[in-house]
């Protein structure tokens, strides 16, 4: 396998992890007390999602790399299968994260906080039920035979 592009995309990953680290602490300390805790929720959430992009960022091109050599070429037979279950799968994740934040910086103050996990429950089964719909024909070994 190539280990080419782990020299910087690891330290670079370990450096973003450890910046939102500290970016949570200074928030929790400084800023959070300013806001409700559904809003200080939605920041949280929309910091995660911003270094998870910026992860996904670094890490594309040594993906992009791997699903050549795997690819449609390559020695793996269901590449497309996955790739678009996994592009679906992509966009349920998006749709309940705009969901969720909407929700956290609209709506969860008029609520009660058992009410808030509710609805957050609710949205992850509807979101959960419709990424296994998404995976319902994918085959335990994909398209080759058990071992």
């Amino acid at each position: 396998m190539e280990t080419r592009g782990f020299g910087w995309r690891v330290p670079a990953s370990i450096l973003i992890v450890m910046g939102w680290l500290a970016f949570v602490i200074i928030w929790l300390f400084f800023f959070a007390s300013d806001y409700s805790i559904y809003k200080n929720l939605a920041i949280l959430f929309v910091s995660i999602l911003i270094g998870l992009a910026v992860l996904v960022s670094i890490w594309v091109g040594y993906g992009l790399r791997m699903s050549r050599m795997y690819g449609p070429s390559g020695e793996w037979a269901g590449y497309r299968q996955l790739r678009w279950r996994v592009a679906l799968n992509v966009v349920v994740l998006i749709g309940w994260c705009l969901f969720f934040l909407i929700w956290l910086f609209l709506y969860a103050d008029g609520f009660s906080g058992y009410q808030n996990i509710a609805v957050i429950f609710v949205s992850l089964l509807v979101a959960g039920g419709l990424s296994a719909a998404i995976w319902s024909g994918w085959k335990r070994y994909g398209p080759y035979p058990p071992p």
